[in-house]
């Protein structure tokens, strides 16, 4: 005779059965490869989870862009593939009229209902998308041979310069990549069903510069 499972529930779960459930990355049992994952001529790693804020408005209207930068304490970038950066907060330039504006630290940004507040005069959107997405850190003088193994980008062009930025395909999935402090230092952010994949391509280019 064979057993019957059923699925139903024979209890409701109540709020105080998920205290002790705590967000986390969706790269959390790599964390310790990823800390790890370092060799004589690339470091990979994972960022600590940032405040990510998609910002759509009119960059035409100076007003905004300095009530924005009043909000956020860094200006919005107008130039394409550019970004700003100060402090713990950074503003990415997406497109014409969409930014992505990244905070280190939680305490960086206000809460997304007061900035909210604050631009409501404008014809504008912000959408808090920090759940959505995963940042991986790509540093070393082999960097660049690593990004190109999976994308058709030219990272040796004189335009990539500290800030430069751009949205393409890693491993066939959409990326983010955004040069950092020096030319050797990229963040790439990419969604979180994607992340453990484009992590492992990432891993698997870089094994011949020694990384575990």
């Amino acid at each position: 005779m064979s057993t019957r499972f059923s699925m139903t529930l024979k209890e409701p779960i109540g709020m105080d059965n998920l205290q002790h459930l705590s967000a986390q990355s969706p790269l959390y049992a790599k964390r310790d490869l990823l800390k790890n994952g370092s060799g004589q001529a690339v470091t990979l790693s994972l960022e600590s989870e940032p405040n990510l804020i998609t910002l759509r408005g009119n960059s035409a209207d100076k007003s905004f862009l300095a009530a924005v930068k009043n909000l956020i304490g860094s200006p919005l970038p107008v130039k394409p593939c550019s970004s700003q950066e100060k402090g713990e907060v950074a503003a990415l330039w997406m497109g014409p009229d969409e930014w992505l504006i990244i905070a280190n630290e939680t305490d960086s940004l206000k809460p997304l209902p007061e900035m909210a507040l604050a631009l409501a005069e404008y014809h504008c959107a912000l959408v808090d998308i920090s759940n959505s997405k995963v940042m991986l850190s790509l540093a070393g003088p082999s960097s660049r041979d690593v990004l190109s193994k999976g994308c058709s980008i030219d990272f040796y062009s004189n335009k990539w310069r500290k800030g430069h930025c751009v949205n393409s395909l890693y491993a066939r999935c959409d990326v983010t990549i955004w040069q950092r402090a020096t030319r050797d230092h990229y963040a790439i952010l990419v969604r979180n069903s994607f992340s453990d994949y484009v992590s492992d391509y990432l891993l698997d280019a870089a094994l011949e510069y020694n990384v575990a």
